[in-house]
């Protein structure tokens, strides 16, 4: 059995952008949430969206924002943590841009009462939302992971504990940038799509800018002189990464 570890970050300044982008990120996928909460009164008054229908959205979303947590983790440890994260984001900018397209009456036709409101809701908006949970999940345990490969190890409970305020400020970004779009005249259905194209950057900054380390020292490609434990069937220990060749055979 191999214990996995990531070697710690190089020296240089660079480490602390990375912490920086991967936090932008995960709070990216917190304003997202806080798009829909800023307009979830204009579904009701210019959608007939019932109460209760609001409370089935809600309710489906959590559903299968837990579920998908089940199962990121895995999925990001099998196809790498940032590729992972990174769909995510994306995923959610569509899944965005598809609720302002929804609810301005481009792919159907706006629900003028409260029975129309429930058919297109059941129709549309659920597995809509649905999706979004699932997307979203990719993000919060990937991103972790990618950002615990630029703090070093003795340092990570205090970096990941601070980190962790990513849902604070993924609220008051998303609180703000609806509150500039509503104050600025703009139409409501505005909101997903400027929160949508805040998503969208941030998803080329996460992808062109961050090293996932973590899939790099998988592979074999960080080479710090850090001693990793391999656990055989005696228990012995090997150095599994150095920078140094090791020695050449005996003649």
């Amino acid at each position: 059995m191999i214990v996995a570890s990531t070697p710690p970050p190089p020296p240089g300044a660079w480490k602390y952008a990375m912490v920086l982008i991967t936090y932008v990120a995960c709070a990216s996928f917190h304003a997202s949430r806080e798009a829909y909460v800023a307009v979830k009164g204009d579904f009701q008054r210019r959608l007939h969206f019932p109460t209760q229908l609001l409370g089935l959205l809600d309710t489906t979303f959590l559903v299968c924002y837990g579920v998908g947590l089940l199962f990121s983790g895995s999925i990001g440890a099998r196809f790498g943590n940032k590729t992972v994260a990174t769909v995510g984001l994306a995923g959610t900018a569509a899944v965005l841009a598809a609720h302002g397209a929804l609810s301005k009456g481009w792919l159907g036709v706006l629900p003028e009462s409260a029975d129309e409101a429930w058919a297109q809701g059941l129709s549309l908006y659920v597995p809509l939302v649905a999706l979004n949970g699932v997307v979203q999940s990719l993000g919060f345990p990937n991103l972790v992971a990618v950002t615990s490969g630029w703090v070093a190890p003795n340092q990570r409970g205090f970096v990941l504990g601070l980190w962790s305020t990513t849902g604070a400020a993924g609220d008051i970004i998303g609180l703000n940038v609806a509150t500039a779009v509503l104050e600025g005249g703009l139409e409501w259905q505005t909101v997903f799509f400027a929160v949508s194209g805040y998503l969208g950057v941030m998803t080329i900054v996460l992808w062109t800018c961050v090293e996932d380390r973590g899939k790099k020292a998988a592979a074999g490609e960080v080479t710090t002189g850090t001693t990793v434990p391999v656990v055989g069937d005696a228990g012995e220990t090997t150095k599994l990464l150095s920078s140094s060749p090791p020695p050449p055979p005996p003649p």
